[in-house]
């Protein structure tokens, strides 16, 4: 049965305040699940990498290569493997936000015109948008897909290299943008707006300033999307999680209109954390596997945080830290 959209947007405010707790509690899913990744973490009784950092008002985190990186209201900091700080600028935002795929990280502020590449080797490249950022994503390679305010427009979306430099700009006339992402082999973007009867995804090319592709989801509104190990884009919205396809189509992968969005990674491919309305409250873990989402776990404590990439998933829970084998569905640590 569909539902209004003013009943999507109130879900779908609910599920970002849960998304907003999941960042806030980040840094402990994050650094761990990378330093997984380095074989610094082996088993329950390997000493744990401390990381000491100045925290601030809205302080978010994020796992970049096999370290750390902390934003807050004051600036950036970035740490290594072995807890050496990497990065260190000092900058006032209001609303402070981390983003990373792979080795690359991304900092900004919203409404600002500033974002801050960089690895955990210290800083990459510092960009600049012609207006205020709406938000921005990373691939792997260190492509920047970059949403912001543009004069006479609703927005334009503006992707960079890894060196900064503008490899392409798109300028929107009649839609809303929310969110943008480029494939790991800079080739496609793809762009959420907003609409009055819900979502659209426009598909575009580095090399062309046509449209490729359009997908509407009428009375579905998009939370975020994300590209997936296999190239294959995924959207998400508070009842499900759809792959979306460039020729006019977005199927749906997994329904959770019975289920809270607990917790989510693209990273890798999906990872969905779905708490069950009434079988008291218990969380399954769902991954991508062969197409279909299949259970990696469940557990009955509450959710901290989530993180993934192609090789494990890590989840902080109340009773403790643990992180799966992606493909085995095995505790590789804990």
């Amino acid at each position: 049965m569909s539902r209004s959209m003013k009943q999507k947007r109130a879900q779908g405010r609910n599920v970002a305040a849960i998304l907003l707790t999941v960042l806030l509690v980040a840094v402990l899913v994050g650094a761990a699940l990378w330093l997984r990744q380095s074989d610094a973490v082996k088993n329950k009784s390997a000493r744990a990498i401390t990381y000491n950092y100045t925290s601030g008002t809205g302080t978010v985190t994020c796992g970049v290569g096999n370290g750390m990186a902390a934003a807050s209201t004051s600036g950036l900091q970035v740490y290594d493997r072995s807890g050496l700080q990497t990065v260190g600028e000092l900058y006032v935002a209001k609303t402070p936000v981390l983003t990373s795929c792979g080795e690359y990280g991304l900092a900004y502020d919203i409404g600002s015109e500033q974002l801050l590449l960089f690895t955990e080797e210290g800083l990459v490249s510092s960009l600049k948008a012609d207006g205020g950022v709406i938000s921005a994503g990373v691939n792997a390679a260190g492509w920047c897909a970059v949403c912001a305010e543009e004069s006479g427009y609703k927005g334009a979306v503006t992707v960079f290299d890894r060196a900064g430099t503008v490899v392409y700009k798109w300028l929107s006339g009649t839609a809303y943008l929310l969110a943008a992402r480029v494939s790991d082999d800079g080739k496609t973007i793809a762009v959420l707006t907003l609409t009055d009867s819900g979502s659209r995804v426009l598909f575009l090319q580095v090399n062309s300033d046509e449209i490729k592709g359009e997908v509407q989801l009428e009375g579905e509104l998009l939370l975020d999307m994300g590209f997936g190990s296999d190239g294959s884009l995924y959207g998400l919205s508070a009842d499900g999680l759809y792959i979306i396809k460039p020729e006019n189509r977005a199927v749906l992968v997994q329904d959770y209109t019975e289920d809270t969005l607990a917790g989510y990674s693209f990273d890798g491919g999906p990872v969905l954390a779905l708490k069950a309305h009434r079988s008291g409250g218990s969380c399954r873990v769902l991954v991508l596997q062969d197409g279909e989402m299949t259970e990696l776990c469940h557990f009955d404590e509450n959710l901290l945080s989530l993180s993934g990439n192609k090789s494990y998933v890590a989840l902080l829970t109340e009773a403790g830290l643990t992180i799966y084998g992606r493909d085995s569905g095995e505790v590789s640590a804990s």
